[in-house]
This record gives structure tokens, sequence and C-alpha cells, in this order.
């Protein structure tokens, strides 16, 4: 397959099987064909979001700085979902913690409670439907 990415014109017989390249505003990767089709594809770059107020988690972003030097936060985890993994990163300098608590009854590092973040320190977890965040 042949990409070439300054081709801008439409060949003269349009082709569901021919596609270019783009990366569109929202950062995405996307295929167009000749008919005008268009697939998107994931950023392949972690999204990243800073917070100072306490925060839940959400799958719009892969990494999430917790700044605690305002004071103490806390970070709920969402209901597991397979394969979903996140980091989280307390950015504070100020001797404040970041508290991570997981989702009603499901693990967090193996137990139901839980995990505290000092300055600079850095949990980066996974979660499966059996071991729940790891």
């Amino acid at each position: 397959m042949n990409i070439n990415l300054g081709e801008t014109t439409t060949p003269s017989t349009p082709q569901s099987t021919r596609h270019r390249l783009y990366v569109g505003t929202d950062g995405e990767l996307k295929k167009i064909d000749d008919l005008g089709n268009i697939t998107s594809y994931p950023s392949v770059y972690p999204k990243i979001t800073r917070q100072t107020v306490n925060f839940t988690i959400n799958d719009q972003f892969y990494q999430w700085n917790g700044n605690t030097d305002g004071g103490n936060l806390t970070c709920d985890l969402p209901a597991g979902v397979q394969n979903r993994a996140h980091r989280i990163v307390n950015t504070g300098t100020s001797g404040n913690t970041l508290t991570i608590t997981p989702n009603g009854l499901e693990k967090l590092l193996g137990v139901n409670s839980s995990f505290i973040l000092t300055d600079g320190q850095i949990l980066i977890i996974g979660y499966d439907e059996v071991d729940g965040w790891y």
C-alpha cells in the first residue's frame, strides 16, 4: 500500500480501497477513502490532565496529575473495565497526599482499600476482571 501524504486530489475513478491519512483537529489519526468515508483511530499519544481538586478518573485521559500543593486530594477510580490502564501522579511538592480509592467493592492492589501517593510518587495500574486494579 502506497501512502502519499502530500496528495490532495481525488483520482478520476473513486474507490473505497484507496485511502489517505491525516491528523484531525482532535489530534486523532484519520483515514479517508476516495468515497469520503472517514475512519478515526485513537491517538497514539497518551492524553494527560492536571487536577487541583478531588477528581474521578474516566477514559478521556491516560495520565492523571494530581497537584496537591493546595491540599490533600482524593482520586476515585471508576468501575473497572477489562484492560483499562491509568497512570496517576502526585505532582505536588508541599507534603500533601493524593489518596486513590477503588470503586465500590473492587480491589486496588489486592485489597478493597485506598492507596496514598506522596509528593512525586507515581502509580501505574491496569484493570483485570479477576484481580481488580493492579
